[in-house]
């Protein structure tokens, strides 16, 4: 079975507001199964000990880490190499997301006439 959406959020030094942005992704209710990939590209400010403390499985997501080279063009690519999903979405880490930001853009992939 495919994975429908792989959300990559690239971060550096942003440890605060990586919480933030991964805790309003953790409440979303959706029946998709999706992942989410973190790249931590070279953060010194707590980051890694942060991303090491949050369990593997996310509600419906699957959360993978890893880390990025120097610049977020590398860091997304970085991403984007390892994801899965059938649609990638790209957020920043001081991003809250919606609460229907998973299901608004399976939906829009499902029905064009929507985006």
């Amino acid at each position: 079975m495919s994975i429908p959406l792989s959300v990559v959020i690239c971060t550096r030094n942003r440890v605060d507001s990586l919480r933030r942005c991964v805790q309003a992704l953790v409440l979303i209710n959706t029946d998709y199964k999706w992942e989410l990939i973190i790249v931590n590209n070279g953060s010194d400010d707590g980051t890694s000990a942060y991303l090491a403390s949050l369990p593997r499985q996310l509600g419906n997501a699957h959360l993978i880490t890893t880390f990025g080279q120097s610049g977020v063009g590398a860091a997304r690519n970085n991403g984007l190499s390892i994801a899965s999903g059938d649609i990638i979405a790209f957020s920043d880490d001081d991003c809250n997301v919606s609460e229907n930001y998973i299901d608004s853009i399976i939906s829009a992939f499902d029905n064009p006439e929507l985006a």
